[in-house]
């Protein structure tokens, strides 16, 4: 079960990433706040800093609403009707839109906004083994094509991360979204990634879905400094 959302923010040039917000929600009313990994993004951001500066970005208060901030909203398919069944798909979920839930869609697709530098990831309960469950398409690489190289994996695949990149042995196919990077160097024995689908038929973005798993007995998922809250009353839903 999803319990919040977690925006990251890569910077450009130095393609550092840092987990930045997060909002839960409890009884009908959002809670949004900034986490530690905002500071680091300061330091390196003089975007972030005007934000800050300037009184848009509140460093130190709970955003409350009864609506989803803006911040993560305009990420969502949440503003009309979303119809577009092969998008849904490609992430693996259902495609009779009755069950579509937005929320489930952004935190595999991981909200991104043509080739800006923000995205979207989930906080999620364990399975009642203990095990995280965290899905994701993978990202192209300029200059690589796996169109061809695909045709040699298979749904359960074991994958691996480096530096950012996602490899079958020693092909690179992909970028790793920066939550499973991140997870990746600080977890590395926690980690378990593999194949969760193939899609043939997209272009760029996702032709590979990815399963990372979380042993919670190794590792508890964004339990690190960077990930927690610059103030002390976050709400977070059961």
């Amino acid at each position: 079960m999803i319990t919040g959302l977690f925006m990251g923010w890569t910077d450009p040039a130095s393609e550092r990433w840092f987990p930045i917000q997060k909002m839960t929600w409890h009884e009908g009313k959002y809670y949004t706040v900034y986490l530690q990994g905002m500071r680091s993004a300061m330091e390196i951001s003089a975007a972030h800093r005007t934000l800050v500066k300037s009184g848009l970005a509140k460093l130190d208060r709970v955003k409350i609403s009864h609506d989803i901030d803006v911040s993560f909203r305009t990420r969502m398919p949440v503003n009309r009707p979303f119809t577009d069944t092969l998008k849904i798909e490609r992430l693996g979920l259902s495609t009779d839109l009755n069950q579509f839930d937005p929320f489930d869609y952004v935190a595999r697709s991981g909200g991104y906004a043509g080739e800006d530098t923000s995205d979207l990831f989930a906080e999620v309960t364990p399975d009642l083994v203990g095990k995280y469950h965290f899905h994701f398409g993978i990202r192209a690489v300029e200059g690589i094509d796996i169109s061809e190289y695909i045709h040699q994996i298979q749904t359960g695949t074991k994958l691996s991360v480096k530096d950012g990149l996602i490899y079958h042995q020693d092909f690179l196919v992909g970028k790793a979204p920066g939550y499973i990077t991140d997870l990746a160097n600080h977890h590395p024995h926690a980690i378990e990634l593999t194949v969760a689908q193939i899609n043939h038929h997209v272009y760029k973005f996702g032709k590979l879905l990815c399963h990372a798993q979380i042993d919670s007995k190794v590792a508890i998922p964004f339990s690190d400094l960077h990930y927690q809250p610059l103030v002390d009353a976050l709400v977070v839903s059961n």
